[in-house]
Formats: structure tokens, C-alpha cells, sequence
């Protein structure tokens, strides 16, 4: 048990990993400088579990608020906030009865007040308020805690709302994926950002690293080295254990089919589509080329309505001089949407889009569908820069595992990743089913046929290359 006076040196004494923080005396002025005065924009830690990354940046916070002779503001966001239990709240409410200043503050449900200067911090959920986010004013300090999560839409939905003069944005994650955006902005290309500190921080540099995570610690050691890379030492990993598509996205990477692939205008681009509202909305656009299926862009965002979809689709087709082949929406676009006066997803869209849309049957199972995924891995290429959060998504997406790594469920889990792996996974059906029934089950007008067969007249898909 933690003794009073070893609680006292943690909670009023910053430890030395992140003295970064914190305001530096000029020696030749005497001034003090670093906070509220633009010496930093960004102070970026990362680094495994145990660091104490989350406790030092709360109490940072804490002391910049008390020692502040303005009124200050700061948002507190993370990627998704389901509710106030799953925000950084109580680790600041806990700094703050720590240190022994809960005097100084007071609780609301949504907000941490201030009393001596009237100084606010909010919690908000990026993606589930990104309307709320981009119209933020006067944010003096953006803390980004558990940064890995956070997707590229959201970070450009964020950064441009912390435009104060001599604002801030903490950043602190544990890494995931290498190829993430967060782990690829903030560190691999850390040397782009401006007036930012970027420091890996781990449990050797945690001054008080509790007994019972170093044996945890030593469990995961003995257990697998790879894992006590990734979860101790905060190395990032190329694919998330218990990927759906681990196995093909090595071969992938070793066959240099992951990389720049530029859209082919000299060839129609498809779409396949992922439908949510609060969930993301996921778009794969690609081309068959050659018996190649060349994924060439991907796009996800939540909040949206079908006319900004559809204005994505119609820019990149504007963008890249070409012309669309088909798009392609799950089964539950047909369904009657009640917000929309009873029409379904697919008519709505078609008031904004002028190509062909064709929605997807219901298939009858979804590992029937993976196993399908899997074996066309073989002949895709994926522009990994335009495609870059699906990309992620795929590799991201996996079977449930308990904490001993034992698979616990057959299908893969449903969570932030799933909707842009479904939309490729739809792309992969649609193929499927139209190189199968190209003339009889998919057009069913003169129109449609004759265009496939203009088009596909002398390609190998209309052969059955599949």
C-alpha cells in the first residue's frame, strides 16, 4: 500500500518524465516562460502501460487552471464518449481530491468549474459531436487522451477548432498499428509539427510503478515477448493480433501490392458502401483492371446525410477526370427509413447521384463472406495513402480474444472498425455476384446490360476470370 508520504511527492511534485510540461526560468532574464504563451503547441507522450501518462497530464492541467490569474478553457476529447463515465472526468476529479484542492473546484455532470478564476473543463466525444467540436471558440488547452483511436476526419475536425492564440494540444496514447494516422502524424513524422515536444514515455520512467502491474508485467514477459513489446515497451505493431486478414495482409505487404496505385481514368471506378449514421459510413472505391481489383480511395465519417456522400463521390469522380461503373449498398438500404418520410437509403441517394446504384442481397453468413475476402486478397492492390483508414480498419479488424489471447466468439467483433471492413467486404460480394450473374441476376434493363457489355467486352471478367 502506497505510504501518505510517498502520495504527497507523487501528487504535489511532477515526476521527471514530464517536467516538459511545466514553466522554465530564463537564466539571463529571470522570466519564466511555457505556459499560455505559445512556446509549445504540441506535447505529444506515448509509450506503453504503467507510464502514468493519464495522471501526469491531469495534474498539469490541475496546476496550469489554480495558477492561472485568467479564465481558462479546456476540452478534454477523445475519439468516441458514449457517456461521461467513459471521459478523462474522474481521473482529473481524482488528481484534484489528491492533491487536496477539491476546495477550489467545483462538479457538475458535464463540466469541472473552477471557482477561484472560473476556469471550465469539457468533455466531448470527437465523432460523436463533431458539429460541437468544429464550432468550439477560446479553447485554451485540448487534451487528447487515448490519441491511438482517434481517426484522420476526426483530427481534422479537431485541430482547426483549437485556434486560440497560444493554445495547446496534449496528446497521449498507447500505440497500435505503425501504419495508424495518430501514431504516423504525432511521432514518424513528429519532425513536421510545429513548436512540439514529442517523448515516448514507459514504465521505467514512472517514479512510482505499482508492484502490482510490474508483476503483471512479468506475466506478459514470460508469456510472449511480441506482447511485452507492444503493451510494456509502447512499440507500435504492423497488424492487431486476432486479425480477420492478418495472414493476407503479410503476404500483401511482401508482394509489394500495398503502396501507390493511382486511378486508372481510362477505366470506370465502382463503390461499395458501409451505411451508418452515429456508426461511420464507409465508401471503397476501386477499379478491375486486368483481373486486378485496384482499391484506389476510401472514405468514412459519421453524422453525415446522403448529399454529402454523395458530393464525396461526385468531387473524386470530378477530381480524377473518370466515370462511375456502379455503386453498390448493403441489404438494409432497401429498408424504409423513418426520418426520411419512409424512402429507403438507396432512393434518397439517387436523387444525387446519377450512376447506377445496385443493392447487395443479404448473403448468409458473414465468415462465408471472409473466406471469399480471402481469397481474392491475391489479385488486390490497395493505394495504401488514399485508402488509408480503411486500411487500418482491415487491419484492425478481428475475432474476440480474452486476455490469455483464446479466441472467445466465431464472428469478428463489432466495433469502429467493422464499417469500413464490411463496405470492403460488400465490394468483394458485389464482384462475387456480378462476374456470376453479370446478365441475369444484377441488370435488369437494355440500358445496363448494354453498358456492361460495351465495357466488359474484352476484359477477362466477363470470362469468368474468376
Amino acid at each position: 500500500m502506497e505510504s501518505v508520504e510517498s502520495k504527497k511527492r507523487r501528487v504535489l511534485k511532477p515526476q521527471k518524465a514530464f517536467l516538459d510540461m511545466y514553466p522554465k526560468t530564463d537564466s539571463k532574464t529571470g522570466r519564466q516562460y511555457g505556459w499560455f504563451d505559445g512556446t509549445h503547441r504540441y506535447l505529444v507522450y506515448y509509450g506503453g502501460r504503467g507510464s502514468g501518462k493519464s495522471y501526469a497530464v491531469a495534474q498539469n492541467i490541475v496546476f496550469k487552471i489554480l495558477f492561472s490569474t485568467e479564465k481558462r478553457f479546456v476540452l478534454c476529447a477523445r475519439e468516441i464518449q458514449a457517456t461521461i463515465e467513459y471521459s478523462s472526468k474522474k481521473q482529473i476529479i481524482d488528481v484534484i481530491e489528491d492533491m487536496g484542492f477539491a476546495h477550489e473546484f467545483e462538479y457538475t455532470l458535464s463540466e469541472i468549474r473552477c471557482l477561484k478564476n472560473d476556469s471550465v473543463i469539457i468533455f466531448k466525444g470527437i465523432k460523436n459531436d463533431s458539429a460541437g467540436i468544429k464550432s468550439m471558440s477560446g479553447v485554451d488547452i485540448c487534451w487528447v487522451e487515448e490519441a491511438e483511436n482517434v481517426s484522420a476526419s476526426s483530427w481534422k475536425d479537431l485541430i482547426p477548432t483549437i485556434r486560440k492564440e497560444n493554445s495547446e494540444i496534449i496528446v497521449t496514447f498507447n500505440p497500435g498499428l505503425e501504419s495508424s494516422y495518430t501514431y504516423q502524424k504525432f511521432v514518424a513524422n513528429a519532425h513536421l509539427l510545429p513548436k512540439a515536444i514529442v517523448k515516448k514515455v514507459n514504465w521505467q520512467q514512472n517514479e512510482f510503478f505499482p508492484e502490482s502491474l510490474r508483476m503483471e508485467m512479468e506475466a506478459d514477459r514470460k508469456r510472449s515477448e511480441d506482447d511485452y513489446q507492444h503493451i510494456w515497451e509502447g512499440n507500435p505493431i504492423q497488424i492487431l493480433n486476432g486479425s480477420v486478414y492478418s495472414n493476407e495482409i503479410r503476404v500483401m505487404r511482401a508482394d509489394q501490392r500495398l503502396g501507390y496505385f493511382p486511378v486508372n481514368k481510362h477505366h470506370p471506378v465502382f463503390t461499395a458502401w458501409d451505411l451508418g449514421w452515429a456508426d461511420d459510413t464507409s465508401i471503397v472505391f476501386f477499379q478491375l483492371i486486368e483481373g486486378k481489383i485496384m482499391v484506389v480511395n476510401g472514405y468514412t465519417s459519421s453524422l453525415k446525410q446522403q448529399a454529402d456522400y454523395a458530393n464525396i463521390v461526385n468531387s473524386f469522380a470530378e477530381e480524377h477526370g473518370i466515370k462511375y461503373g456502379a455503386h453498390y449498398l448493403p441489404h438494409d438500404a432497401n429498408q424504409r427509413n423513418k426520418d426520411n418520410d419512409g424512402m429507403p437509403y438507396s432512393v434518397r441517394l439517387k436523387r444525387y447521384l446519377s450512376d447506377e446504384i445496385i443493392v447487395i442481397p443479404r448473403t448468409r453468413s458473414i465468415n462465408e463472406d471472409i473466406d471469399i475476402v480471402r481469397e481474392k486478397f491475391a489479385i488486390m492492390y490497395i493505394n495504401q495513402q488514399s485508402c488509408k483508414e480503411v486500411f487500418d480498419a482491415l487491419c484492425n479488424y478481428r475475432y474476440p480474444q480474452d486476455s490469455n489471447g483464446n479466441y472467445t466468439g466465431k464472428n469478428p467483433v463489432h466495433d469502429a472498425n467493422s464499417h469500413a471492413a464490411d463496405a470492403f467486404r460488400y465490394m468483394i460480394i458485389a464482384i462475387q455476384q456480378r462476374t456470376n450473374h453479370i446478365d441475369r441476376d444484377v441488370f435488369q434493363d437494355s440500358s445496363k446490360k448494354d453498358f456492361m457489355k460495351n465495357f466488359y467486352g474484352n476484359n477477362p471478367l466477363n470470362r469468368g476470370f474468376f
